[in-house]
């Protein structure tokens, strides 16, 4: 009797265990879901609030996000004609090509710039027909990589810095539009 008790209660206590297992495991794997749907629902929540956040942030700060791109932009093309004296001769091009064929021009550019202008005034004849003579003066007034041209019917001045104004306005309305 005794260890027929014993057996029994063993038993019971075994399918006892067993079966609180089994329940406690359910019970654990509907409450994580629960939670888990919950966490996703609170994320997929504060995505959606941080996706309607980011263009107001854009909007918010536009003006200073861009300004602080023409600063670098800046920065970047200084940096360039300072190292580099081959980036001057296509601006300097570009300004005499902006002219009616001209003929006889008086190039005046930064006396950094002069030695090298010098050097590759030549080769604006070869890329600029009408072109037969070019004198060229240091000025140093004018901003390096900048010059100033001027002819017996026409005069222009150019520098970078006015350059990169006149792109970043052009940006600035295209975006105002």
């Amino acid at each position: 009797l005794e260890e027929g008790e014993a057996k029994g209660y063993e038993k019971g206590e075994n399918e006892g265990r067993q079966e609180g297992l089994k329940t406690g495991g359910e019970q654990a794997d509907r409450e994580t879901r629960e939670k888990a749907q919950k966490i996703l629902q609170s994320l997929e929540s504060l995505l959606q609030e941080a996706g309607s956040l980011i263009p107001s942030l854009v909007a918010k700060y536009e003006d200073n996000i861009i300004a602080l791109i023409q600063q670098i932009a800046k920065k970047a093309v200084f940096a360039q004609i300072e190292m580099d004296d081959e980036v001057i001769k296509p601006m300097v091009l570009d300004a005499i090509r902006s002219l009616v064929e001209p003929e006889q021009i008086e190039l005046s550019v930064n006396e950094a710039d002069f030695e090298y202008i010098e050097m590759v005034k030549d080769d604006f004849f070869m890329e600029v027909d009408s072109l037969e003579q070019i004198s060229v003066r240091s000025d140093p007034t004018i901003p390096r990589g900048g010059c100033k041209i001027e002819t017996s019917t026409a005069s222009i001045e150019t520098d970078p810095e006015k350059r990169l104004n006149a792109i970043f306005e052009a940006i600035n309305n295209s975006t105002a539009t």
